[in-house]
């Protein structure tokens, strides 16, 4: 599908702001594959990055207002369902704790229903924090201190070194 021009979106944000909901329907339309692809990739579970990327569109109305005409709709979403999978990530962590029983995510529904590309396949079995890191820096482009931003409990030298070891396991991989 080619990309929609940016006087298009712009358009479609500017009815989306007077709250024209069919206008925003077409803007989370031609934004679904990306929003979704990054809440798949980073979440590694499809009913959860299904959960989350609703969450992701439902934020984005109610911040609808706050949008300025010179930002990037692509930009601002990717903003916000990062937001959304950390605080997935989060909520996980704790339920975890509380439940230590719990069933862990299964990747590999993700990749029998969503992935027939290798190198997305074998992101999808590195284990969840590698995973998001990785995702997050060489995928969708954030620096290391955005990463860190992320995640208090890491420093930016420990992302660095989650980055290289996560490449160095990858190399080889097909990338189709």
């Amino acid at each position: 599908m080619p990309e929609p021009n940016v006087t298009y979106i712009k358009y479609l944000l500017g009815l989306s702001q007077k709250g024209r909901k069919n206008s925003f329907l077409e803007l989370c339309e031609l934004n679904l594959n990306k929003v979704f692809a990054i809440c798949g990739l980073c979440l590694g579970d499809v009913k959860i990055a299904e959960e989350v990327a609703k969450d992701v569109f439902l934020s984005a109305w109610h911040n609808l207002k706050f949008v300025r005409e010179d930002t990037s709709v692509n930009s601002w979403l990717r903003g916000i369902a990062v937001f959304e999978i950390m605080e997935e990530l989060r909520t996980r962590e704790r339920r975890q704790k509380v439940y230590p029983k719990a069933k862990k995510f299964d990747s590999t529904v993700y990749n029998r229903v969503h992935t027939n590309n290798q190198f997305e396949s074998t992101i999808l079995e590195l284990p969840e924090l590698e995973r998001t890191i990785f995702v997050l820096h060489d995928v969708e482009g954030y620096d290391f201190d955005e990463i860190a931003g992320f995640f208090d409990d890491l420093s930016i030298a420990e992302i660095k070194k989650i980055i290289r070891t996560t490449r160095a396991s990858l190399v080889g991989v097909d990338i189709q």
